[in-house]
This record gives structure tokens, sequence and C-alpha cells, in this order.
């Protein structure tokens, strides 16, 4: 890999094992729970699918997900749906994110730092994989973030902080 595309990458691989921890570290008692106006669970699924989504193995503007559910459950944040007749246990969720991580180094094993800077060529709003890249580390940050101060705020242990310096304990 070039350079930019190593640095960028490293900075999703951090965020998105931060996501796969918060997964591993909520506890059965609020993994169905609402907190923060939404469930749990449904938090990081939402982070995940989004990242899924806006990560392409082709570039030609289909979208081809690495795992889609069954059950009743929606991607989406939205207040009018917060109880569903079902959910997505950790070990689905934690399935779909060991999917998506073989997706992303399969996505990553053929971009170049030009690839990177140039606009998607299916996009009509000029967004290049680098503009993508950024916003969904910024996207999953947000969430893992959210789910971290509720896990704090129920009295359980919070996950650590990843970065360039290794894992930062509180």
């Amino acid at each position: 890999m070039q350079p930019l595309t190593t640095t960028i990458k490293r900075q999703y691989d951090y965020s998105l094992t931060m996501l796969g921890e918060m997964i591993e570290a909520c506890p059965k008692e609020i993994w169905t729970e609402i907190k923060g106006l939404f469930p749990f669970w449904q938090q990081l699924y939402h982070a995940l699918y989004w990242t899924d989504y806006n990560i392409q193995e082709s570039c030609d503007g289909v979208k081809i997900f690495c795992w889609k559910t069954e059950k009743n459950v929606t991607h989406e944040l939205d207040k009018e749906k917060t109880i569903f007749p079902e959910y997505l246990t950790k070990n689905e969720l934690s399935f779909y994110f060991q999917l998506f991580i073989e997706k992303k180094d399969r996505f990553f094993s053929n971009i170049t730092d030009k690839i990177l800077l140039e606009p998607i060529p299916h996009r009509q709003d000029g967004c290049t994989y680098l503009d993508i890249i950024t916003n969904q580390i910024r996207h999953i940050m947000y969430h893992v973030g959210h789910c971290d101060c509720i896990l704090r705020e129920n009295g359980y242990s919070e996950i650590a902080w990843l970065s360039i310096y290794g894992r930062m304990e509180r």
C-alpha cells in the first residue's frame, strides 16, 4: 500500500477495532435496553451497516453487503421505531462484523493513493474514497463514544481508546 492509503487504513482499523470491542464489551443486561433513545445493539448495528454500505469492493455503484439479516429490524435510528419484535444477538452482530472486516481488507488490497483521491466514478457528488472513509471513521467513533458513555453511566467499564500510541486505559 502507498503512504496515504496505509495511514487512512490504519485509522479506519482503529475505529473498527473499537467498534468490535464495543460489541464484545456490552453486557447482556443492557444489550436490548433502550439507552440514549435507541437499543444499545441497534446503535452498533447502525454504525456497522453504514460502513458496509459505503465501502464497496467494486466501483460500479452496485451496493453489495457482506451480510443481511432476515430479522425484523432496521439499521436506521428512527425515534418512532425503538421497540422491535426481534433484535440482533451479540453473536449475530459479531459474525457480521467479522465478515465486514474481510470485505474491508479486500477493498484495501485493491486501492491505491491515486484511487483514494479520485472522485468515485458512480457518485454524482464528487466524493472520493478518502472522503467516504474519513466520514465513516467519524461516524463509527461517534457511536462508539456514545455507547462508551452508556456503559459508564450504567456502572460498566468503558473500552480502551486505541490510537497510534497504543491502548489508552482510563
